[in-house]
């Protein structure tokens, strides 16, 4: 009776990550055409092209500070090498920039 119940669980799990990963390699395409109807639609494209760019600076400014402090307080708390914790975590950090929206 337990494993039944365990099984169901684990393939639950799967699923929702089947359809989490699906999920994320359709978004850019979404993105792509929900920019596209938001471009179409401005008169002044020059300056929405600059604040998506400053959006985009603010968020790699605010991660990179982010995994910085994240490093100091590994480094501090554990006594070990904080590049290692880079190294491990980049799909993190990376998916955290992927999924940042405005």
């Amino acid at each position: 009776m337990g494993r039944v119940f365990i099984d169901f669980f684990e393939s639950l799990g799967n699923t929702v990550l089947i359809l989490m990963r699906w999920f994320l390699q359709i978004t850019p395409v979404g993105v792509c055409f929900m920019i596209a109807g938001s471009v179409v639609d401005v008169d002044d494209v020059a300056a929405t092209f600059q604040g998506l760019g400053l959006f985009m600076a603010t968020v790699l400014v605010a991660l990179a500070i982010h995994m910085l402090l994240q490093m100091v307080v590994y480094a501090l708390a554990s006594f070990r090498n904080p590049f290692r914790l880079m190294l491990m975590g980049f799909r993190v950090f990376l998916l955290t920039f992927i999924t940042t929206s405005p």
